[in-house]
């Protein structure tokens, strides 16, 4: 199947959600969602693009600015784009399509992300019922289909590249931010994209803040350093975290860590299909409630990953979602000891039809490595 079939199908795919849901009409933004449907975006800016998908039998309307307009034509399945220029009304193309859907009073379901630039003035100009598009978009994304499971493989290879790169420049003396440089340097040499924000590098106390990013700390012998990272390839990103120590380690940090990795792997362990969110969430933080550390696991276990780091489903104990194949997730417990150290563990894994997870990145983690 070729790319623009790939992009038609899936605004079929929305288009036989929005009747189930009882929508007439979806508006996309410039957003990763638009991306899904038509291998095409740009940032949200000043300029309205809009991304139309009505009921079947009629077409989806990209109403975009004019600069766009080419690239559109030749990239995306979507016949019908409307352009407009600097200075005329972007919203005259929309409401135009509103009209034409032959309803008082439509239903229409919005991007979650759309402006409120945007929103507003549509909503004060159009009569309608506005809704959310979210349970549309993350039905269709919710799983991965084999072309993008196979991306997210690339990238899980690079990525472990990546981090016995950012590992062996990991010694006492080295600042967090050189490394966390390196780490972005070392995805763009091997074709991948890093992420905009500063990876977490956080040696010492600063890995008993789960989100850290890298600063001006120097390592030190004893300190434990959590390396957490994300690349893409094609939109598609990975995301991984393994936890180091700078020369020798404290007894509790080795005890620390071992719990950690067991609990990884018996979160990764339950990650079959049918078994539940939760059920994972509550086999890691069994691990470490046991090992006496439980007060101080302060996330959930994982989230979803696919063109966004955070999506869905959310591995959380109150969410009793059935595990499907095709979903991509995280699997990261970790504990957090604020002024001493902190240690987590993570990859992401594919849920099969049958059998295991596949586990996308394999950087070894099972010991504590010292540097």
């Amino acid at each position: 199947m070729g790319t623009s079939d790939i992009y038609a199908q899936r605004v079929r795919r929305a288009q036989e959600l929005l009747v189930t849901n009882g929508v007439d009409l979806m508006i996309l933004t410039s957003s990763v969602d638009m991306f899904y449907l038509t291998g095409f975006t740009d940032e949200q800016r000043e300029r309205l693009m809009f991304l139309m998908v009505p009921r079947p039998p009629r077409e989806p309307v990209f109403v975009l600015p004019t600069l766009y307009e080419t690239e559109a034509r030749a990239r995306t399945p979507v016949k019908d784009v409307r352009a407009w220029r600097d200075g005329q009304d972007p919203f005259a193309p929309v409401l135009e399509v509103l009209g034409g859907l032959g309803r008082a009073e439509p239903v229409v379901a919005i991007d979650e992300t759309m402006f409120a630039r945007f929103l507003l003035p549509m909503v004060k100009r159009a009569r309608a019922s506005w809704t959310s598009a979210a349970p549309i978009m993350v039905k269709l994304r919710l799983t991965k289909d084999a072309r993008e499971v196979a991306t997210m493989k690339e990238v899980g290879r690079l990525t472990d590249e990546v981090m016995a790169k950012a590992i062996a420049a990991c010694a006492p003396g080295v600042e967090e931010l050189t490394v966390a440089r390196l780490i972005q340097r070392s995805f763009m040499e091997l074709g991948a994209e890093p992420t905009a924000a500063v990876p977490i590098v956080a040696a010492g106390p600063n890995g008993a803040m789960p989100h850290y990013r890298a600063g001006h700390r120097k390592m030190a012998r004893g300190d434990l350093v959590v390396l957490d990272f994300c690349g893409s390839v094609e939109g598609y990103w990975s995301d991984v975290t393994r936890t180091i120590c700078i020369g020798e380690a404290s007894e509790e940090a080795r005890r620390v860590y071992k719990l950690v990795a067991e609990a990884h792997l018996a979160g990764v362990r339950r990650c079959v299909a049918d078994n539940t969110c939760q059920a994972v969430d509550a086999a890691t933080r069994g691990v470490i409630t046991a090992g006496g550390y439980g007060e101080a696991f302060i996330h959930r276990t994982g989230h979803g990953l696919g063109l966004e780091i955070h999506e869905e489903p959310q591995i959380v104990g109150n969410n009793p979602q059935p595990l499907e194949p095709g979903m991509v997730f995280s699997v990261e417990p970790g504990v957090y000891l604020p002024g001493r150290f902190g240690a987590r563990v993570e990859d992401c894994v594919v849920v099969n039809a049958n059998g295991p997870a596949t586990e996308l990145t394999h950087f070894p983690h099972d010991e504590l490595i010292v540097v």
